[in-house]
């Protein structure tokens, strides 16, 4: 744990820091020691105690720094806790960092420089490194993909933008309002685009983010219904946009998507079925997407690990996937559009299943065995994707594939030079 003292004299913040905690201590050390290493200093942090039952007191009061201040209130939510921090300053910008996350030491010197330079936009977050509950760095992919500007449509369906890894100007809350407490900040981020709220990505991950699985788990019922209530807060708003509105049925479809995933993953089967069937009858044209499937196939893995090799098993990878389609087309009453799509919809299972297999189980033989599958369900297929070129790298095989690009760029270099 960091032990800092600022002897400078006190002036007034650039930036408010708002770190709001609900127990689970064995963290917030790290957290404001990330604070506290920042290379840029204007900063002010207020620690807004959730009606802990840990002493968060003392341990915040261990960092004697004027910059550094404890508030306490009952127990009301992140939301409320939040707010709460945010209307301790007049500072110019704030960023609010969830209690188990972690700064890189650039983070505030980084998004406070881009939005100085960029003053057309209102909020700048920036790129995630993943991390386990001992801090190690997860082999999960750095994201989000960059997008900057009017990012409603893609936030409506799903688009990161993490409340910790994110520097928003105080006037975005004066003119757009604060959080809703009870709810969390997709609704936050969802209300302000709506109403003209412009972001940017800066393409660098500069916040660690912690996951927790158990915990996770523990809290999969509450995170949904707090998921689909900030929808259902949004669209029950007047005056929308006409993307907003255009896309509703594809925002909840792709939100039952998402859940039928996590219940997966939490190992609550009977429910990710069930949200995978209300996915697929709101947005039909799911059962043509590859990352939907590969998605359900890696669920067994849990949260930290899915689509990668580790503890990936592909006889559980098919299973899930039939099993969501079995309860679509045999158990469930499909209207008679999705009906006639059965065949294509294990064209594409299979194929999703022999691409996991070729690029992430490097099982050639299974791989082929699917593809040839896919190919029996849906022989359109064949000519309507890059299924030959599936066939063909399983057929060569990785090694050999890597070999002959290596001769390739050996020889273009050598052409070039």
């Amino acid at each position: 744990m960091a032990r800092w003292h600022d002897s400078r004299p006190p002036r007034e913040p650039a930036v408010m820091v708002v770190v709001p905690v609900y127990n689970r201590i064995i963290y917030l050390a790290p957290a404001i020691d990330s604070v506290a290493r920042q290379s840029f200093e204007n900063w002010e942090l207020a620690v807004v105690d959730d009606g802990s039952d840990e002493d968060v007191r003392g341990l915040v009061e261990q960092y004697k720094d004027r910059r550094v201040r404890y508030i306490r209130q009952s127990n009301q939510g992140n939301a409320a806790a939040r707010n709460r921090g945010i209307a301790c300053s007049d500072s110019e910008y704030v960023a609010c960092l969830d209690s188990d996350d972690v700064w890189e030491p650039e983070f505030l010197q980084t998004c406070v420089r881009h939005l100085d330079a960029e003053r057309d936009i209102d909020v700048a977050h920036t790129q995630v490194h993943h991390i386990d509950e001992q801090g190690q760095l997860l082999p999960l992919r750095v994201g989000p993909a960059p997008h900057d500007g009017d990012l409603l449509e893609k936030l409506l369906l799903g688009y990161p933008i993490l409340p910790s890894s994110a520097l928003a100007r105080r006037s975005c809350f004066e003119r757009w309002g604060m959080y809703t407490p009870g709810l969390d900040d997709w609704e936050l981020w969802l209300r302000w685009a709506a109403q003209g709220c412009r972001f940017s990505c800066i393409e660098r991950p500069l916040l660690r983010y912690r996951l927790h699985n158990q915990n996770y788990a523990l809290a999969y019922d509450r995170r949904r219904a707090v998921h689909f209530a900030m929808l259902d807060e949004f669209y029950d708003q007047e005056g929308l946009p006409e993307a907003a509105i255009r896309l509703r049925e594809y925002a909840y479809a792709n939100q039952h998507l998402r859940f039928a995933v996590l219940a997966w993953q939490v190992g609550q089967r009977h429910s990710g079925t069930a949200d995978f069937i209300t996915a697929i009858l709101r947005h039909p044209e799911f059962l043509a997407d590859r990352s939907v499937y590969t998605q359900i196939a890696c669920a067994h893995q849990g949260r930290l690990l899915a689509g990668t090799p580790q503890n990936l098993s592909l006889q559980l990878a098919e299973d899930s996937v039939t099993q969501c389609l079995i309860c679509l087309f045999d158990r469930s009453t499909p209207t008679k559009s999705i009906a006639t799509r059965r065949c294509e919809a294990y064209g594409w299972a299979y194929l999703a299943l022999a691409q996991l297999a070729y690029g992430v189980a490097h099982d050639m033989r299974q791989a082929r065995r699917w593809l040839w599958r896919a190919a029996r369900h849906y022989p359109s297929l064949v000519v309507r994707s890059d299924w030959a070129a599936w066939l063909l790298r399983s057929v060569i095989g990785r090694r050999y594939i890597r070999w002959a690009k290596g001769i390739l760029s050996s020889l273009v270099h050598y052409a070039e030079s």
